[in-house]
């Protein structure tokens, strides 16, 4: 009985200290959610949060206050308590993500202000830049209309003098040449193919042959007087806003070499050898307009103006290029050059027998580059110019080696009158009877 006793008081004491054990880890967890508690309490105040919420804390406290009451106990307490900390600490994460959530918004909505002030700035320097443009453009339109004016009434009374030397002048026959002097009494022989005031009609495309200095030959071509329409239409390929369509008439035949000037007949005039892609039958580049001057005013020849070049290049025809109308056929350009120039009279020539009038190189002419006349005008000698304005750069015509679309019949190009380059050169024309 005794040792039954003894074990039933040892069992009893066991039990007592494992629930004092109990109870004291209990309260340390109830101190620990209490702290924690008190924490939420202070992030709940930083944020803003004015109360928790209803409805997840009633739920808890409800919870833990059943418990509390079924089993009057630290533990219940503890429960309540933990529970309410859950519920504060899910409320806190979702009250901060709406704040992270709307700030985030703020931010978005800050730099959208930003993007459409920075577009509406942008648009108002446009709108200002658009009148700048316009009031430029409408005194640049007025001044070319003052000059072109100023250049019509010259024209015409070039026109008329011009008309006046041709009436009464004796007619030429087919076989008829013209000589003229080169340095080292070289000659040049010139046949002409065309009527002028009543003279009769020659067959376009004779030549003669001249003799040059050192035993070098060259060959001219008589260009017929007559009309044509300078400019392209708006639907050709590659047209640019410059070559308005006008009518032109040329009252007198010019003389044009066959070809473009070859590097052989520069040297036997000049003495000398420019040119970057060497060969003797090349055509000679590298020769500024002013070089080309000097060139004309040694041989007693001239530079074509714009008008004589597209005359003689189109030889009656209309589309973008000369002879069958087919680029690789009559020029040297891009897509068969190599990016260099070729000897002279390869490819076909047009209806008057002149060679190149397409790419290979670049031709200078005697006018300056500048707007055309949307009237008819006649015998214009390169004094259109950007009238009011200011003269600047020469006319080169024909295209070279290189862009496709440069070699058509129409197309325009300008470079200062010292420029030289490895794709232009020039061809001369000779308009004394």
């Amino acid at each position: 009985m005794n040792r039954n006793l003894g074990d039933i008081y040892e069992s009893f004491l066991s039990r007592c200290v494992r629930g004092v054990r109990k109870e004291q880890e209990a309260f340390q967890e109830l101190a620990k959610a209490r702290q924690s508690s008190a924490s939420l309490e202070q992030r709940r105040k930083a944020v803003g949060l004015q109360e928790w919420g209803r409805e997840e804390l009633t739920e808890s406290y409800l919870t833990g206050k059943e418990a509390f009451e079924k089993e009057g106990d630290v533990y219940s307490l503890l429960s309540l308590l933990k529970n309410l900390a859950r519920c504060r600490k899910e409320l806190l994460e979702k009250v901060e993500a709406e704040r992270e959530a709307k700030h985030r918004k703020r931010e978005q909505e800050a730099e959208e202000e930003r993007e459409r002030e920075e577009k509406a700035r942008r648009a108002k320097i446009k709108a200002n830049g658009k009148k700048v443009v316009f009031v430029a453009l409408a005194l640049f339109a007025v001044l070319s209309w003052i000059g072109y004016m100023a250049d019509k009434r010259e024209q015409e009374n070039i026109a008329k003098a011009t008309a006046e030397l041709v009436d009464g002048q004796p007619g030429k026959t087919s076989d008829e040449t013209k000589t003229i002097r080169l340095p080292g009494g070289a000659t040049m022989e010139m046949a002409t193919t065309e009527i002028i005031a009543g003279q009769p009609e020659k067959t376009p495309g004779e030549t003669k042959v001249i003799q040059l200095p050192d035993g070098v030959t060259m060959e001219m071509v008589w260009c017929p007087a007559g009309s044509f329409t300078m400019g392209s239409p708006m639907e050709e390929l590659g047209r640019d806003e410059m070559e308005t369509q006008h009518q032109v008439t040329l009252t007198k035949g010019f003389w044009m070499a066959k070809t473009e000037v070859t590097q052989t007949q520069w040297k036997s005039v000049m003495g000398n050898n420019p040119s970057y892609h060497e060969g003797d039958n090349l055509p000679v580049e590298q020769v500024s307009w002013e070089d080309c001057q000097e060139f004309c005013q040694k041989a007693d020849l001239a530079l074509p103006t714009e008008a004589e070049w597209e005359y003689a290049c189109r030889a009656g025809t209309t589309g973008p290029y000369a002879g069958p109308g087919n680029l690789d056929r009559v020029g040297w350009y891009q897509g068969n050059s190599g990016n260099k120039t070729h000897p002279v009279g390869q490819k076909q020539p047009n209806a008057w027998g002149l060679y190149d009038m397409h790419g290979n190189v670049t031709e200078w002419c005697e006018d300056w580059y500048g707007f055309y006349p949307y009237d008819a005008v006649t015998n214009p000698v390169g004094l259109h110019g950007w009238a009011g304005v200011g003269k600047s750069f020469r006319v080169s015509r024909g295209g070279d080696y290189s862009g496709e679309w440069s070699c058509r019949s129409a197309n325009r190009g300008g470079f200062r009158p010292d420029v030289r380059n490895t794709a232009l050169g020039f061809r001369p024309v000779s308009r004394q009877e």
